[in-house]
């Protein structure tokens, strides 16, 4: 093979969707590389390709944004203090499902929505000051979200010499998890006070039985921990065979699957589909 072949065919470039074409080729010829993901930054170091490709769209002043939240939460003495509790995705319960007869739809149904949770959860932690604070309601919920989960954000690697993947945590990953912790026990106190009333609760909601006595001990709950809320209505829900629970509500209808009293923590955690590098031998 001549001395310039592996340069002569090597994939074209088109962007992240050929990543997968040029690992591929690299290890097809043997050539060293190291590949690595960190949230939705892609990059590739060999001596063929050496590239780098992001999936995100944002503009100029989301990013900015997104980085001054970084530097404002790594600077508060909360980070410093939170550093000895090292909350982790297994500490949080993102969700929860009350069993229910199958094919029977019920009604009279209320849902209580807590208004930016997590991100008023940094504000009522002391992660982020006052002005980052007011800035950031008016800001776009995702780009909230972003900028806070952002702390847990995982790096992967993978290189030419093994078969697995090496994943490197974020060491701050314990400030994302302490907010989402905060959020899920006021959640699961909601869920006591509603008992077998309760249809589910979803990260920051929760739809049970219409009973303006849980309604008025739910609202003081949220209120003594900080929060603002609202009311929405929901028409009915309904529990299917497959293990389902639907629910709609005055705008949509929506499913959800219910796995009795189950841990959903990985649920909005972010997870890389790494089922086509699996396919390249990775495990």
């Amino acid at each position: 093979m001549k001395a310039n072949s592996l340069t002569d065919s090597k994939p074209k470039h088109v962007g992240v969707k050929n990543i997968q074409e040029q690992i591929k080729y690299l290890r097809h010829y043997g050539t060293e590389f190291e590949y690595k993901i960190s949230g939705s930054t892609h990059s590739i170091n060999s001596k063929i390709f050496n590239e780098k490709y992001t999936t995100n769209k944002l503009d100029y002043n989301d990013l900015q944004f997104i980085m001054r939240v970084q530097r404002n939460i790594l600077k508060s003495e909360a980070a410093l203090d939170m550093s000895t509790i090292m909350h982790r995705a297994s500490h949080v319960k993102y969700m929860d499902v009350q069993k229910h007869p199958t094919n029977n739809r019920i009604t009279g149904l209320h849902e209580i929505d807590l208004n930016r949770a997590y991100w008023d959860t940094a504000y009522l932690l002391k992660y982020i000051d006052k002005n980052i604070y007011e800035e950031g309601c008016l800001v776009n919920k995702t780009v909230r979200l972003m900028a806070l989960g952002t702390m847990a954000k995982k790096t992967y690697y993978f290189t030419h010499e093994s078969s697995k993947v090496i994943i490197e945590p974020n060491p701050y990953q314990y400030i994302w998890f302490s907010i989402c912790k905060r959020v899920s026990d006021v959640m699961l106190q909601a869920q006591k006070i509603v008992g077998n009333d309760m249809i589910l609760f979803w990260v920051d909601s929760i739809i049970y039985k219409q009973n303006t006595k849980h309604t008025a001990a739910i609202k003081k709950l949220f209120s003594k921990y900080g929060y603002e809320f609202k009311d929405l209505v929901i028409n009915w829900a309904e529990y299917t065979d497959n293990g389902y629970v639907e629910v709609c509500d005055e705008k949509h209808k929506y499913n959800r699957k219910f796995v009795w009293s189950s841990d959903k923590s990985h649920i909005l955690e972010k997870i890389i589909d790494l089922e086509e590098i699996k396919r390249l031998g990775y495990k």
